[in-house]
């Protein structure tokens, strides 16, 4: 008893067993089993006494890196009755033959089974493992030839494999797992994880003859207090019971049938016939022709805006038995996300709650018919609309047209409030009019998420000044960027949208990098430093136009419209996009729909005109779609590069020279008769003077190095006059691209007469 591992307050008995002559003598932990089975003790005990049991020879050896060969020679001297072996870090198992899967008796799952023939002592073997573990080297399972009837299957972990088999002496199913732990030297999140793996597969197999053999790598008991953190909870099928999935299918009948004139109706085959004989000439049955041939066959004279309500249950999870709700998930969470906290490998979600919902009517009658039978529908399972949260939302053509409708005053119609723009998931939603389009919509929405991510990153700025333009960068596009940007593929890109949304990050960055006006200075000086700032965070911005939310908005909607075209010909949002490459502009509507983005974009991109088929079989190479639109939008970024050059700026020729901001250097470049002179108003040492002597890029590239060191200035103004620069600009071009790679710094420059 002095090694059996069990609390004191527990209950433990033995039991003697004699089997061929060799006795032994098993220990139970009563209470353990009890807590498992939720079980009086003593009904444990009972059944203990009148149950048979199967005995098996088991062992585990660590081969240190030794081959599957050396184990041939131990063989001889373990008992021949041994039924189960298990090898951890086993060496050359990459070499060794394996048995293919014409030649096996079963399927061999994820593990390799090793062949071996007659002359050797493991030829009476089935020999199953694999090297491609967490574990150091390889693991492998022996079973016996003459113990087992058939294996089913087997099972690969990160640090666990075993072999599904049926043995000959019970002729029941079995699992036989081999474990290999990670060592003390290993961190305690590794041995953490392969705790929960170990935990996991005894929740899956717990109603099964499992046994768990192996290098645990642990001192007595510090698995078990391990394991006790993960226990799990009752077994949960994911599979919603058959009388409840006929219920639900019930339900949505009966709302079909109530739509009486109204439910969707297949077209027959005349009116088929009829609306390709209405097809123009030279036009095929496919695009948007067929659907609009068929529209007039249905009775259907003119478009009408659809009808929409926006739902919110009324104290939605108050208003349900929480206790039903418990079993309910408790019967139907799959055992992979049984316990909080579980990593799941493929990013599964447990349940979500909803309460939210959009009706979609394709007339007034339907919203009238079917409408009422919802909320029945809703009151039978204890829910009610809210009704202040519930709206109508539609098009104000339709909502004229539902105000000449009869509709009774019992009506839920009557009692929410009608609008033509509302919000679903705090989104703006409304119908686009003509000259609009999903940018224009959802501006509103974007710039707030621009700045609600701006003032959550206050906190962690105070620190962050012009000198680090790249972690700005980095921070803008992180923290505010990514608040948006995940709508940019269904927003329509124009030049327009594209210029809104670059003046919107500049304004950002300028916050960031505390690019800040004195408020002394005068209205005139002012507005020419913030014209400055602002150039200046463009000119930055087209340096490293990776981090730019126009070239992000372009390779975002690039990637998903070829993720669209990738999809089947049915898919609906394909549809959409396709549709709109031929579709016909309304008058007064914008030009530019995303279809035809699509195909000029790619014109461009694979450097020849493309009709949609071409743009769709181009799409399907992926990684080619991909790797050439980022280089075309890269190419574009460097086209549309802000000018450094300037002109007009100041109000009076002093401010050339004075330094009004700690962010900005302001010089004056002057040609005389001893060359080319640098002058600039010092705050302590007043007027300044550099002649720059050997070549102008190269002189001037080390005076601005020079004036770097001496003041900590983001931004280098050169004002210059006409003359010079005309004579010098080619050269200053090249020294200030040179100048801001290697320090992060803005050129920028300012002619005069």
């Amino acid at each position: 008893m002095a090694n059996l591992y069990a609390p004191e307050a527990d209950r433990v008995v033995s039991r003697a067993f004699c089997d061929e002559g060799n006795g032994a003598r098993i220990f139970f932990n009563i209470s353990s089993l009890s807590r498992a089975g939720s079980r009086p003790e003593s009904e444990i005990e009972i059944h203990l006494e009148g149950s048979t049991y199967d005995f098996l020879l088991t062992d585990t050896w660590n081969l240190q890196g030794k081959s599957l060969k050396a184990v041939s020679g131990w063989l001889q001297v373990v008992d021949p009755g041994i039924e189960f072996l298990a090898l951890q870090e086993v060496g050359g198992t990459k070499t060794l033959p394996l048995v293919s899967n014409e030649s096996s008796a079963t399927p061999l799952g994820s593990l390799s089974e090793y062949q071996f023939f007659d002359d050797d002592e493991l030829a009476d073997y089935r020999v199953f493992g694999s090297s491609e573990l967490q574990s150091h080297l390889a693991q492998v399972i022996l079973l016996p030839q003459d113990s087992i009837d058939f294996v089913r299957g087997t099972h690969k972990g990160e640090r666990v494999i075993g072999v599904h088999y049926e043995a000959s002496s019970s002729c029941s199913p079995r699992w036989l797992f081999s474990v290999h732990m990670p060592h003390n030297d290993n961190s305690e999140e590794m041995y953490a994880a392969s705790v929960a793996e170990l935990a996991t597969l005894c929740h899956q197999h717990r109603d099964e003859q499992t046994i768990f053999v192996g290098d645990f790598n642990s001192e007595q008991g510090f698995l078990v207090r391990w394991l006790s953190k993960f226990t799990p909870i009752p077994d949960m099928s994911s599979a919603v019971p058959l009388q409840q999935q006929a219920a639900v299918r019930e339900a949505v009948d009966s709302l079909q049938l109530a739509t009486g004139e109204f439910a969707v109706v297949h077209f027959s085959h005349d009116e088929i016939s009829a609306a390709i004989a209405a097809l123009k000439t030279g036009y095929g049955a496919s695009g948007p022709n067929l659907p609009d041939s068929l529209a007039p066959c249905k009775g259907d004279k003119s478009w009408t805006h659809f009808v929409l309500h926006t739902g919110d249950i009324a104290s939605a999870f108050d208003s349900l038995h929480h206790s039903e709700i418990a079993d309910f998930i408790q019967r139907y969470t799959p055992a992979r996300l049984s316990r909080e906290g579980h990593r799941s490998s493929i990013g599964s979600w447990g349940w979500l709650f909803v309460d939210d919902m959009l009706l979609q009517f394709g007339s007034w009658a339907s919203s009238i018919e079917l409408l009422p039978r919802i909320v029945a529908a809703l009151a039978k399972a204890g829910l009610r609309l809210s009704l202040q949260k519930t709206e109508l939302m539609a098009h104000p053509d339709t909502l004229r047209l539902g105000r000449e409708i009869p509709i009774p005053d019992d009506h839920i119609l009557t009692q929410i409030p009608w609008t033509s723009q509302t919000k679903y998931l705090r989104k703006p939603f409304r119908h686009v009019d003509v000259g609009e389009n999903l940018y224009m919509l959802f501006r509103p929405t974007i710039r707030r998420a621009v700045h609600q991510g701006l003032s959550s990153l206050q906190p962690v700025l105070k620190g962050l000044t012009w000198n680090q333009p790249s972690l700005a960068l980095s921070l803008c596009n992180k923290y505010i960027g990514a608040k948006w940007l995940w709508l940019a593929p269904v927003l329509s890109i124009n030049q327009s949208s594209l210029q809104d949304i670059q003046v919107l990050q500049v304004t950002v960055l300028v916050c960031l990098l505390k690019l800040y006006l004195p408020v002394h200075l005068k209205h005139a000086t002012a507005m020419s430093l913030h014209r400055i700032r602002r150039r200046a965070t463009m000119v930055f911005l087209s340096a490293n136009p990776a981090g730019s939310w126009t070239f992000m908005t372009r390779q975002r909607t690039w990637g998903y419209m070829g993720h669209l075209l990738r999809k089947p010909v049915e898919h609906l949002t394909r549809q959409a996009l396709v549709d709109t490459a031929s579709a016909q502009r309304p008058q007064g509507g914008l030009a530019n729909t995303p279809g035809k983005w699509l195909t000029k974009t790619a014109s461009a991109v694979f450097m020849e005109t493309l009709g949609l088929d071409s743009v769709v079989a181009r799409a399907a190479q992926r990684e080619d779609w991909c790797a050439k639109g980022r280089s075309h939008f890269m190419t574009l970024s460097h086209v549309e590069s802000h000018s450094r050059l300037g002109s007009g700026v100041w109000g009076r020729w002093q401010d050339a020279l004075l330094q009004h901001v700690p962010w900005m250097f302001s010089m004056v470049l002057l040609c005389g008769a001893e060359g080319y002179q640098a002058h600039w108003i010092d705050e302590t040492h007043g007027m300044q003077g550099w002649q720059l002597d050997s070549e102008i890029s190269v002189a001037l590239r080390s005076f601005l190095l020079h004036v770097r060191m001496l003041y900590e200035n983001w931004v280098f103004l050169l004002n210059i006059p006409h003359g010079v620069w005309d004579a010098i600009c080619s050269e200053l071009h090249a020294m200030s691209a040179e100048f801001s790679v290697a320090t992060q710094c803005v050129v920028l420059f300012v002619t005069f007469t």
